[in-house]
């Protein structure tokens, strides 16, 4: 279904540029861009409306609509573009410069897969490091644990040794019961 779908999509996509080749004529570009996003805005509506999906709006997160706002600025804004360009030149060369936009997508994919990489990396370094971070510290306090049991003993030891020559000399001496 996806193939039809994505078939289909491209059909619309050569037939929104003869259509608008053709009217254009005479309209000043920004005026038609207007123009055709009221009847895509007015279709699209429809669509979410026919199928119900206007119950999902309370549900979309932070990121998505910064996304979908990203994108809606990137569609206006290619579309301005695209329409002057077939106001001021020709259909023939303007749509195939226009397609370049699946290469442009495919680098842009790419590079932003290399970024998400490269910062993966560097997340996955500073994590290491601050484990390692964290095993020295532990290490450190169980050093300081140590010594302090080391102390212990030592004043321990001492004590004990001289309890034990107390208790010799009060044994030599025959004051032990």
């Amino acid at each position: 279904m996806w193939f039809v779908l994505a078939l289909l999509s491209a059909v619309f996509a050569a037939l929104t540029s003869i259509l608008a080749k053709a009217g254009i004529e005479g309209v000043n570009s920004h005026l038609a861009t207007a123009l055709r996003t009221m009847v895509v805005v007015v279709m699209a509506w429809g669509m979410v409306f026919l199928t119900g999906a206007q119950e999902g709006i309370a549900r979309i997160s932070v990121r998505s609509w910064s996304f979908l706002i990203l994108s809606g600025l990137a569609t206006g804004a290619s579309w301005l573009c695209y329409y002057r360009a077939l106001q001021l030149g020709e259909g023939s060369k303007v749509v195939p410069i226009d397609k370049l936009s699946v290469v442009i997508t495919l680098v842009m994919a790419a590079l932003m897969a290399g970024v998400v990489v490269y910062l993966s990396q560097q997340l996955d370094s500073t994590r290491k490091l601050e484990a390692q971070r964290d095993v020295i510290a532990q290490q450190q306090l169980y050093e300081g644990d140590l010594e302090a049991i080391r102390q212990e003993v030592r004043s321990f030891r001492h004590d004990y040794k001289n309890l034990l020559a107390g208790l010799s000399e009060q044994a030599d001496k025959g004051e032990l019961n």
